[in-house]
């Protein structure tokens, strides 16, 4: 049985520019607090990496556009970490202290706080999110 708001959400879902080959779906309620919505990336040719990246910056973004959509939560997944060996010498070379590059990268990777833009009925939270994608964002770092 499809109810009003299911309707309404299956209409919004399915207007969404997602990538080639996905499909969205409505699962039945679970409960009246309970999750609406659930998905699954999956592909042949495309890695758990390059799925995780597609989810994180891709779909959840386009996912939150649609008007009613309260959160979007990502289960699974690759979370990446990266890892800097420094090397002691090239500190003394260029005169800087371990506490410099951790406070460069630090600075290079913050988040910012900021406020709300209301339109009508709707209000959205803006807020910089300063996140290190990959190794080249590193070496780009300019703080």
């Amino acid at each position: 049985m499809i109810t009003g708001p299911d309707r309404e959400y299956r209409g919004k879902i399915t207007g969404l520019d997602l990538p080639y080959g996905a499909s969205p779906a409505l699962n039945p309620l679970t409960s009246p607090t309970g999750e609406i919505y659930r998905y699954i990336v999956e592909s042949k040719s495309h890695d758990l990496r390059e799925l995780t990246d597609l989810n994180k910056w891709v779909i959840i973004p386009r996912l939150k556009q649609v008007t009613g959509v309260a959160e979007v939560s990502n289960f699974g997944g690759i979370t990446t970490q990266f890892q800097i060996e420094i090397d002691p010498r090239k500190l003394e070379q260029y005169k800087l202290s371990l506490s410099d590059v951790t406070e460069k990268i630090e600075k290079n990777n913050a988040n910012a706080g900021g406020s709300l833009l209301t339109g009508g009925e709707i209000s959205y939270v803006i807020r910089g999110i300063g996140l290190v994608r990959d190794l080249s964002d590193l070496g780009k770092n300019s703080c």
